[in-house]
């Protein structure tokens, strides 16, 4: 303890004397409180959200699949059954020779024929035509023919001769409507004629280009009067031929039909069948 007794006088001294001239020692310094953590807001509270009265309705709909069916009906969900669709006959529509309508300008005629020629050598011979008919944009179409007939001659007659007679026609047309049961129609072409005959100078071949105006009625739907006159420049054979046919509808798509070509050189029946798309 000597050692330091000493050293406490002079810091006792030291103490006085700053104590005299105003040097008081500095409080020691409170430690600084720790910082509260953060608090969060209340959530905010909301009143309820009053109920409408009376409850709101809303529309019911059909289930999956409902009104596909041709004919459905269903009063809860406002359907409303349609009626097929008419026609009203005029060719128009494709769907027009499918429900019977004659005046189609698409279809394929084949029929036997009978003539008989005003030349004296040509005895009357028998023989078969096809004709076709495809309609293009409205009110066109194009239509196209080949006639056929052989006679072999008769071997007990001097006078009867063998002959081959071809005819084949290719042409454009136009038709109007007058109203959905009567047509008018016009056709220009070219046609050509080919008579080979034992007697060489009976045999000829002719080239023309012809004009043909027609009309197409059906006084009732399963029946139809067709009637048309043909000019051409034929030089060797008719130049010009009127033609009346008549035709029932058999099926839906299928005619009978029956005809009569009266030319300034020939004479023609026939008989056949038509098929109309």
């Amino acid at each position: 303890m000597k050692p330091f007794f000493p050293l406490l006088v002079a810091l006792g001294l030291a103490s006085t004397s700053l104590a005299q001239y105003g040097y008081a020692p500095m409080p020691p310094t409170p430690p600084t409180p720790p910082t509260p953590p953060p608090t969060m807001p209340a959530a905010p509270s909301y009143s309820g959200y009053p109920s409408p009265s009376p409850a709101p309705t809303y529309p019911s709909y059909p289930p999956a699949g409902a009104g596909m069916d041709v004919g459905y009906s269903s009063p809860s969900y406002g359907y409303v059954s349609q009626p097929p669709p008419t026609y009203s006959g005029s060719g128009y529509g494709i769907g027009d020779s499918m429900r019977g309508n004659l005046l189609t300008y698409g279809y394929l005629e084949g029929h036997f024929r009978y003539t008989d020629f005003k030349e004296a050598d040509l005895d009357p011979t028998t023989g078969f035509g096809l004709a076709v008919s495809a309609r293009l944009m409205n009110p066109f179409f194009i239509k196209g023919s080949f006639n056929w007939a052989s006679q072999g001659g008769d071997n007990d007659d001097e006078d009867g001769e063998g002959y081959d007679f071809s005819t084949i026609s290719l042409g454009a047309g136009v038709y109007l409507p007058i109203t959905p049961k009567f047509h008018f129609l016009g056709e220009v072409g070219g046609t050509y004629a080919k008579l080979n005959a034992d007697e060489d100078e009976l045999s000829f071949s002719n080239g023309a280009v012809y004009v043909r105006p027609a009309i197409r009625w059906t006084p009732v739907d399963a029946w139809e009067i067709q009637a048309g006159v043909t000019v051409s420049t034929a030089d060797d054979f008719d130049s010009k031929v009127f033609d009346l046919s008549t035709y029932v509808r058999l099926f839906s798509i299928m005619d009978l039909g029956v005809g009569v070509d009266l030319g300034d050189e020939s004479q023609s029946y026939r008989g056949g069948v038509r098929f109309r798309w």
